[in-house]
């Protein structure tokens, strides 16, 4: 927005440059006098280039199927384990997701998310317990390895038009491929030619048009630009239907979530609370280890007794008293800066805004007072 409104003042001043450049050359082109001035002019003119305004990007609003609401369970899951013959990877649980929930399921890399996904799915079996869908769920699956799919000889329409739901008409197809960005003849692709984040779009118009009561979702946000992220978040907020999705993009989540289930060191946990809930909880306790994992530093030793020097001058007063309200204020932002530094090392999902620009805060801060105490003390 910033980048637009200075383009378009630079070119109304440009405008106006022009229309008194032009003024110029028309009033004295005539006079012998004037005629070299003139030229000059029309040179000028000749150079004065506009920026050209990149017309900005389609903004549109992607149409999920009208769910109604219902109230009750739409998953019940009973001791449920997770994991392959080989190994098992988390569990057991025994949770419920109630009707209409978007449900983050978060958790470091490696520790079974997608195969959580991927047995609620259908697609691996559990290694004991059990759990069940909702009466009347229908279920939408978005998969990374779904991508494979994608190549075949058939055109983005071609390909929608069978996956739909029966009930679907083609407009609604089409209309659906345009909410995602495919309008016109963009409908007449090839999928084997689409690029990552087209494929991502095309999977969620498949299961936008498969008319799911629930969906599934393992990373939707990879590969697409910011535009289409802001889009689907809006949409699923939008959405009366269950979701339980996977992503590493804190903006999303906090966008999208209203619980969260944390799968990590073989075990699965149900947070009924949003993402910051779920995240003051882990700070939590990642502040209790931490305190229980680090020794207490050892005692210090007695500082040496240092005989106090008269200071004769009211002036040198002074400055000792300022001097000792900057050392109080440097000790208040030396630990500020120490707790936001402890911060970045253990919050597990990384970077905050809010919390960056307050250590860049504190640390100008710092800075000033140093300099300030090193003029005082010359």
């Amino acid at each position: 927005a910033v980048r637009l409104a200075h383009a378009e003042s630079f070119n109304r001043n440009v405008e106006k440059k022009q229309e008194q450049l032009e003024r110029f050359i028309t009033r004295f082109r005539a006079k012998a006098s004037k005629a070299t001035q003139a030229q000059s002019k029309m040179k000028q003119l000749e150079k004065l280039q506009k920026v050209e305004i990149e017309s900005a990007l389609p903004v549109s609003k992607i149409k999920f199927p009208f769910q109604e609401k219902k109230k009750g369970s739409a998953l019940t899951i009973e001791q449920l384990v997770i994991g392959y013959p080989e190994k098992r990877v988390a569990g057991p649980v025994t949770l419920t997701v109630d009707r209409g929930k978007r449900v983050a399921v978060l958790g470091d890399n490696g520790q079974g998310k997608t195969t959580f996904l991927k047995t609620l799915a259908g697609s691996i079996p559990p290694l004991d317990g059990h759990f069940k869908w909702g009466h009347g769920t229908n279920i939408g699956y978005f998969a990374q390895h779904v991508y494979e799919e994608l190549n075949q000889p058939l055109t983005i329409q071609e390909y929608l038009e069978r996956e739909a739901d029966p009930s679907v008409t083609k407009q609604q197809v089409l209309d659906t491929a345009g909410s995602l960005l495919f309008s016109g003849d963009d409908v007449r692709k090839k999928l084997a030619v689409l690029s990552g984040g087209e494929r991502a779009r095309v999977l969620l118009a498949r299961i936008i048009l498969s008319n799911a009561t629930v969906m599934l979702l393992d990373e939707p946000t990879n590969h697409l630009d910011f535009e289409t992220v802001e889009l689907l978040a809006d949409s699923l907020n939008d959405y009366n239907g269950t979701v339980l999705f996977i992503s590493h993009d804190r903006t999303f989540i906090r966008k999208v979530a209203n619980a969260v289930i944390h799968v990590g060191d073989g075990q699965i946990r149900n947070f009924p609370g949003e993402f910051d809930a779920f995240m003051s909880y882990l700070r939590g306790i990642l502040a209790e280890e931490t305190a229980v994992a680090t020794p207490a530093p050892p005692p210090k030793p007695a500082a040496p007794v240092v005989k106090k020097r008269e200071i004769p001058a009211k002036v040198s007063r002074e400055t000792a008293k300022q001097l000792a309200n900057i050392e109080r204020k440097l000790e208040k932002f030396g630990r500020q800066k120490a707790a936001l530094l402890h911060f970045f090392a253990t919050d597990p999902i990384g970077y905050s805004d809010e919390k960056a620009a307050e250590l860049q805060t504190v640390e100008a801060n710092i800075e000033r007072l140093e300099a300030e105490w090193i003029r005082l003390s010359e």
